[in-house]
């Protein structure tokens, strides 16, 4: 009956041991979560300090694109057609003028 219990207790240790072996790859394998966890979190912050730098330079470059079309659109302007409209609504006004002291 001796010899019984020293298989028996082999078997726990056996149990035990595996279990051990079990619980320290569970904590390595937690352990590099960890680590590749805190590297995800640096990337992210890398990435969203990356995304506000970009739509800064998105916003000056809309103002500079803005700036650009306002003096093409300037620059290409007819003048005899610009001084056509202002000579017409100066017209206008004048008519306005006249209608209202009479």
């Amino acid at each position: 009956m001796h010899y019984g219990k020293i298989a028996f207790m082999k078997e726990v240790d056996a149990l035990l041991s595996d279990i051990y072996l079990k619980i320290r790859k569970l904590i390595e394998t937690q352990n590099s979560l960890k680590a590749e966890n805190a590297g995800l979190k640096e990337s992210q912050k890398e990435l969203k300090n990356l995304i506000t730098q970009q739509a800064t330079k998105i916003r000056v470059l809309e103002a500079k694109l803005d700036q650009y079309a306002v003096s093409q659109t300037l620059e290409y302007t007819d003048i005899d057609l610009a001084r056509k409209k202002i000579g017409g609504l100066v017209r206008e006004i004048d008519k306005c003028i006249s209608l209202l002291n009479k």
